[in-house]
């Protein structure tokens, strides 16, 4: 799906799970945010029988851009990232986007981050959308990648796909951006900015394959395998996951 307004957008449907079976299409939605959504935008999503928004941003960022009201659909907040690390009362959006680069950065990556970053799914999302009894759901951040991808993970994950497939679908996000990124570091680059600074660049304007590795190492080593966490920290029971592939898978 195309939209005037929103970037990212992208239709988990037709992804391949281990046991053979596909994602419905045109039911799991993963995007930008919505708040440039245009008149047109509106409609089409209107036209797929959209139930459910989840907005995984911080305060500040929904204050300086909130979602376009789409009639009809429930808008819910999971404020993810809680109280980022911050050096002012009241930060800028600029001063947010350098803390979440932070957060997410794989060379810093520690278990108190994967831990931050893990409620983005253990904050009430799997049981928003088990609410929506397999009704059609969009999710998204400020960009539509880093915590929109790991929720994405998740997701995927509890609909049985494998790791790899996993990863493709995470990675995808460096394509939809890769014109701005290219664009970006060349004009880094006749700044004579440094390959560190340039690395920042890279990381706000696109996703590292090695923050989701990171993360899920973490959760391997520390509960056994996906399955087990999902069932140990989300509170996913078996019940709950045959719930959510009856709805979205065929």
């Amino acid at each position: 799906m195309k939209l005037e307004g929103v970037a990212n957008v992208r239709d988990l449907g037709g992804i391949k799970t281990i046991s053979g079976k596909t994602v419905k299409s045109n039911l799991l939605f993963r995007s930008a945010n919505l708040s440039k959504a245009s008149e047109n935008d509106v409609k089409q999503l209107q036209g797929q029988n959209l139930k459910l928004v989840c907005d995984l941003r911080t305060e500040t960022e929904r204050s300086s851009a909130m979602d376009v009201e789409i009639p009809g659909v429930e808008n819910i907040w999971f404020n993810v990232l809680g109280q980022l690390p911050q050096k002012t009362d009241k930060p800028s959006s600029a001063q947010v986007g350098l803390d979440m680069v932070k957060v997410m950065n794989p060379n810093t990556f520690s278990p108190e981050v994967a831990v931050k970053m893990i409620e983005i799914v253990k904050s009430g999302i799997f049981d928003a959308i088990l609410k929506t009894q397999g009704g059609t759901i969009l999710w998204h951040c400020s960009q539509g990648k880093d915590r929109v991808g790991l929720a994405a993970a998740f997701i995927l994950f509890a609909l049985g796909v494998d790791e790899k497939t996993v990863m493709e679908d995470f990675n995808k996000s460096n394509e939809s951006y890769q014109s701005m990124i290219d664009a970006a570091l060349q004009f880094a680059k006749s700044q004579n900015l440094s390959e560190q600074h340039q690395g920042v660049i890279k990381a706000i304007l696109g996703v590292n394959p090695d923050y989701l590795h990171k993360a899920l190492d973490f959760i391997k080593a520390n509960f056994g395998s996906m399955q087990k966490y999902m069932e140990l920290k989300l509170g996913l029971t078996e019940d709950k996951i045959q719930k959510l592939k009856e709805y979205y898978l065929q």
